[in-house]
């Protein structure tokens, strides 16, 4: 069997970036943190990542953050907390990549009877949230966004060539990928669950039914994994520097600065009180999902809030099982990546706080 001069080339690209990212550091050193089922199951686990340094606090206060919407406990041996409720039923973690400069984790689990998988990857460095637009040109993206939609079009169109139009089932099937069909070809991605693997990439679509209907697709999560050799030429000088480390021998890449609201663990006062504040989740949009706390307690409070036309954000946290407001945050975005801005408690009218966030560092 002969193999093409170009198939050849593609293959010792990829041995000598698994080599090189092998090489390139350290695995990282992860803790799991456990607890036992409520239900009798398997054991439930959780990641932490070990050591003292600024990035690891930062990668493992938003991971607390997002997935089980509390802080991280200081003692590294101590027990997963589970809410009072009883819904989080299930809970594991599987590490996808690891390669020093870059870290990505699945956490999967059940909750409320609902299963659920969510991909997490972070810079190591900085311990920021790595975002796929930090990866790419913008014309590569756009590149990007076809190379994902046309396999998936077709994966969608070869199922519904299967299905019986005279089958109930099946021709409610059709319906619903035929639904989705436009917003899987205008698909921007920016809702897409990243896998960042050493030799490839990986993007999964949110679902084209209601959790009520999961039973009728069965193409979910319509993933589309594709090399790095065949993405290289798009990346930009982040995504080069972070996902080919042969090609680079910076010991760190910087994350594309950004001005505004950034995913990630940030740490500052309120006037002169110490806080930490991270941003968990960007809709398409203007909507946010973050969360506070003071480091004198370290109780989580829950913030959702609006990104405004000026690029000023206002989040505010709401009483429990109310729409009461108790507390607004007021951000303004600078070109460093920290933030300036107000904070007060809305019942009462306390006065205006001077508020300063930086990444956690």
């Amino acid at each position: 069997m002969s193999i093409g001069i170009k198939t050849l080339g593609a293959l010792l690209f990829t041995a000598t970036l698994i080599s090189n990212s092998a090489a390139a550091a350290a695995p990282l050193l992860i803790d799991s943190i456990k607890a036992k089922s409520p239900t009798g199951g398997a054991e439930l686990r959780f990641p932490k990542l070990a050591g003292n340094g600024a990035n690891f606090r930062a990668i493992n206060l938003y991971l607390f953050a997002v997935e089980l919407q509390q802080r991280p406990a200081r003692d590294v041996k101590a027990a997963l907390v589970l809410p009072k409720d009883g819904s989080l039923s299930e809970l594991d973690y599987e590490v996808i990549g690891d390669t020093g400069r870059v870290l990505s984790i699945r956490v999967s689990g059940k909750r409320s009877g609902l299963g659920f998988s969510h991909l997490h990857n972070f810079d190591v460095a900085s311990g920021l949230p790595i975002l796929l637009a930090d990866l790419f040109t913008p014309e590569g993206y756009g590149r990007l966004r076809m190379q994902v939609a046309t396999p998936r079009v077709q994966r969608i169109r070869d199922f519904q060539e299967t299905l019986n139009p005279k089958d109930d089932l099946q021709s409610e099937q059709r319906e619903v990928y035929e639904d989705c069909l436009p917003a899987v070809r205008g698909d921007t991605l920016t809702d897409n669950q990243l896998l960042l693997a050493v030799d490839h990439l990986a993007l999964e679509r949110p679902d084209c039914t209601t959790p009520d209907q999961l039973e009728l697709d069965v193409l979910r999560p319509l993933k589309v994994k594709l090399p790095l050799t065949v993405l290289a030429p798009d990346l930009g000088p982040y995504g080069r520097c972070a996902l080919l480390p042969a090609e680079s021998s910076a010991p760190a890449c910087a994350l594309p600065p950004k001005q505004g609201l950034r995913l990630g663990s940030y740490a500052g006062t309120i006037d002169k009180e110490k806080i930490n504040l991270v941003i968990e989740r960007l809709y398409d949009g203007d909507r946010v999902d973050a969360s506070w706390s003071r480091e004198a307690d370290g109780r989580y409070h829950r913030l959702q809030g609006r990104v405004q036309r000026d690029g000023k954000a206002k989040l505010f946290e709401t009483e429990a099982g109310s729409e009461a407001l108790l507390v607004e945050f007021t951000l303004f975005g600078k070109a460093d990546g920290s933030f300036a801005g107000q904070w007060r408690t809305v019942t009462g009218g306390s006065a205006l706080k001077p508020l300063e966030l930086k990444v956690l560092q």
